[in-house]
């Protein structure tokens, strides 16, 4: 089975000013000068350790790498944060068109079930 683990990328709604949530500003904020973000999310690589070897394993920070969507997984595993969620339900649809099973892990999906309970996501909290 081909499993894809995903964090999204956060959109940025001003392209011209950085965020508090953003690394960038972190870094800003420091005084440590601005770098490429090179952090990643402890939900991915604990979710990944959890998977049989068995397994074709995709792991994707697309803070970092873009997300192959040629490669087709049987299932995609997604995190996010709520300042991502856009961008998680797109890529999530996007997923579903193409026939993979989606599952959500987070907590924004309690302050948006009204619109969840629309879509057959699995979702895990």
């Amino acid at each position: 089975m081909k499993i894809m683990l995903i964090s999204p990328k956060r959109d940025r709604w001003d392209s011209k000013r950085y965020e508090f949530w953003e690394f960038a500003f972190m870094t800003r904020v420091a005084g440590i000068g601005l770098r490429k973000y090179t952090g990643t999310p402890l939900a991915l690589p604990i979710m990944a350790s959890l998977i049989p070897e068995e397994h074709k394993l995709y792991v994707i920070d697309e803070n970092v790498e873009d997300i192959p969507y040629d490669v087709e997984p049987d299932l995609v595993l997604l995190t996010f944060f709520t300042t991502s969620a856009t961008a998680g339900y797109r890529i999530a649809d996007r997923f579903r068109a193409q026939g993979s099973i989606v599952v959500i892990k987070l907590l924004n999906m309690l302050m948006r079930w009204q619109q969840l309970k629309l879509k057959p996501y699995s979702l895990r909290s």
